[in-house]
């Protein structure tokens, strides 16, 4: 079934489950933590599911009409706020379409504590996004208390054993009541699936760990943050050695904690630095494998193949400061937010990120990248099961075409690339007056590039 709002109606069924019930925590955790993510309509409807489930008797039913009613929304709002809700981890939606109207079941999740909420590199990644730095780490402040006991004090606790007496039979063969509860509750624990990364495969962790291993780093903690530096990996184009260096400089040397935020800090100033002294872009190794030759191609124009071909050479920082410098702007922080949060999510390969950054900046013309547009082309190619850059481009072109069935619209853009900027085209040399970089510095990166190329073939070869 193709999920999407216009397969919901009001008169569809639905109930609500749920194993766990909310504490006054649980609810802060809502407020302070999931609102600002989840938006206002998203907080609303949790709380309204939360509710119900409270008040009504297990099983209840209701349709659609009552959820639209009690929010004031229509249905794109509705299906919007819940996908919301299921893409944090509040909510699981399951539907039967066998019967008439649909039935759907919403099993809630109560939302993760805060010392799980700031371990989960998404959804701190995307709570940073939203609030900025400062109350972020007031939040920190305020969820994470530090206890700090007397180095002179002496533990007197006592143990279970020295205060409570329990025939031994009892622990070596348990009650059957005690078994059927604990085998009830391993049945419906269910680990969590991560979705596969599209960049596991150019990215080589155990190389990133025999470098580590030289340092003072806690390699116990690589995996612990593996998805935000497999982000930082597809986001700036970073290889293992690159990596290796920003873990190093975010980890205290004196505790070997590593600090994920003071990551993400480090590799923004870097790319900010490089923006300002080199062209990101001319002459760029690509470190991503070649996108496969799609059937779709054939119905692209001669310009968006060659455009698939530069989309697939470079990252998405490298891919939008090409841009952003052909037309004489430049990359803004926000901008390396967004895309972050984008490369994060993982729905999208890096090329296909670069079409839409194309698409935004080159055919409609707008001089930045837009959270919220962002985000609506981002649901509509996932619903679209938009997967390629090819795919991309052909739902540009559906896009388009459904526009124009519409009627004609003010600023409406041109077809979808029809030609691309000089830095885009195969072969493209950058002219003297714009190498900005010293003689010594650039036989210091040919260096660099041709050792990096070394490091690779000699992988490839093993």
């Amino acid at each position: 079934m193709v999920d999407s709002w216009q397969n919901l109606t009001p008169k569809d069924r639905f109930n609500i489950q749920s194993s766990e019930r909310l504490s006054n925590l649980d609810h802060q955790v809502l407020t302070s933590f999931y609102e600002p993510i989840i938006g206002t309509t998203g907080f609303a409807l949790i709380n309204l599911l939360w509710t119900t489930l409270q008040v009504q008797p297990a099983m209840s039913s209701f349709d659609h009409a009552f959820l639209l009613k009690t929010l004031n929304v229509d249905l794109p709002a509705l299906y919007e706020a819940r996908t919301k809700l299921e893409a944090t981890g509040l909510v699981q939606t399951f539907v039967d379409t066998g019967s008439n109207p649909k039935v759907y079941q919403f099993r809630l999740i109560a939302p993760l504590a805060p010392h799980a909420f700031f371990k989960d590199d998404l959804l701190s990644v995307l709570l940073l996004d939203v609030i900025g730095e400062q109350a972020y780490s007031e939040l920190a402040d305020q969820y994470l208390p530090s206890v700090k006991i007397d180095s002179h004090a002496t533990n007197i606790t006592k143990s279970f054993f020295d205060v409570f007496s329990i025939a031994t039979g009892k622990l070596t063969q348990q009650p059957k009541a005690i078994t059927q509860v604990q085998s009830q509750m391993l049945a419906e624990q269910k680990e969590p699936v991560q979705a596969e990364s599209t960049t596991d495969a150019d990215f080589d962790f155990k190389f990133l760990a025999d470098i580590l291993k030289k340092s003072y780093v806690d390699l116990k903690q690589l995996n612990e943050y593996r998805n935000l530096i497999l982000t930082e990996h597809a986001l700036y184009g970073l290889d293992e050695t690159e990596i290796a260096k920003v873990i190093t400089s975010a980890t205290d040397i004196s505790t070997n904690r590593f600090d994920a935020e003071k990551m993400k800090a480090l590799v923004s100033e870097q790319f900010e630095r490089t923006a300002m002294t080199v062209n990101a872009v001319e002459n760029k190794a690509s470190v991503q494998a070649p996108v496969e030759d799609s059937s779709d191609t054939a119905a692209l124009t001669a310009p968006e193949q060659e455009l698939v071909k530069a989309a697939s050479a470079y990252d998405p920082i490298d891919f939008l400061q090409g841009i952003k410098q052909a037309t004489g702007g430049f990359v803004t922080a926000g901008e390396q937010r967004i895309l972050r949060q984008l490369v994060s999510r993982q729905l999208f390969s890096t090329a296909t990120v670069n079409i839409m950054i194309y698409y935004i900046l080159n055919d409609m013309k707008l001089p930045t990248l837009n959270k919220n547009l962002v985000d609506t082309m981002a649901n509509d190619w996932s619903r679209s099961k938009v997967q390629t850059p090819q795919d991309a481009l052909l739902e540009i072109h559906r896009h388009q075409e459904n526009a124009s069935s519409r009627g004609p619209r003010r600023n409406t853009p041109a077809k979808s690339v029809e030609t691309l900027p000089d830095w885009a085209k195969e072969g493209y040399q950058p002219k003297a007056s714009e190498q900005s970089l010293s003689k010594t510095e650039l036989d210091e990166l040919n260096q660099q590039l041709a050792e990096l190329e070394k490091r690779n073939t000699e992988k490839g070869g093993q």
